[in-house]
């Protein structure tokens, strides 16, 4: 219908996961039809469709940052909590090659999809990591709610944060920031993805004959608050 004659559209913003809307995709950027995409990291065959414009949210630069906040402040031994994504893979690379460690001990992987189901798994996996021998320094959770169940988990132990243990979620929600203390946060910037994609859109109605294809990260950003010491 958006291509058809009648009732059409003039520009087309593409939302949610890139791998089941390739089709949709693939038609706008095949018959030159202004769009933007905006979803997940590609990766594989959604990457580089010929014609296609697209904007993503870079987790993975996320989890490079956190392993960057860590390192700052001298943690050797670190952990991670949450799902085997580019969060995790981004947290790897920035812990590579340097003197802190991310074992298997200190990786807890779930399978949490929902806040409350993320709470429950940050809480059940900090859990598991402050009973090691060789406790963390720091802890990196998937989102915030994974970090506020650490948290509750930590108050529950007596482990103070920052001053035993740092803390750093993902998503910067309010229940982060009004956490005691106030939990770090990386932030991902959906809004300001989803304007970069509006603006792409009208720029290519303005002036059909300047559009270029293009795949463009979108960077996160650190906000620092108290959890992270």
């Amino acid at each position: 219908r958006v291509f058809g004659e009648t009732e059409k559209a003039s520009g087309l913003l593409i939302f949610g996961a890139w791998g089941k809307l390739r089709r949709i995709w693939e038609l706008a950027a095949a018959r030159k039809f202004p769009h933007a995409a905006l979803g997940d990291p590609p990766q594989g065959a959604e990457i580089g469709i010929e014609g296609g414009q697209a904007f993503y949210l870079d987790t993975q630069a996320a989890g490079r940052l956190a392993a960057q906040a860590f390192l700052r402040r001298g943690h050797k031994r670190v952990a991670y909590l949450g799902n085997a994504g580019a969060r995790l893979t981004g947290f790897r690379e920035g812990l590579d090659g340097t003197a802190a460690v991310l074992d298997e001990a200190c990786t807890v992987l779930d399978r949490a999809l929902t806040a409350v189901e993320s709470e429950r798994a940050g809480y059940a996996g900090a859990t598991r990591v402050l009973e090691l021998a060789e406790r963390p320094s720091a802890v990196f959770a998937a989102n915030d709610y994974r970090a506020l169940g650490a948290l509750r988990a930590c108050a529950g132990r007596g482990v103070r944060v920052p001053e035993d243990v740092a803390l750093l979620g993902v998503d910067d929600t309010s229940d982060g920031a009004a956490a005691r203390p106030p939990l770090a946060s990386l932030r991902l910037p959906h809004r300001e993805a989803a304007a970069l994609a509006c603006r792409a859109v009208l720029r290519w109605l303005a002036k059909p004959g300047g559009f270029k294809p293009r795949m463009e990260a979108v960077a996160p950003k650190i906000l620092e608050r108290e959890s992270l010491g």
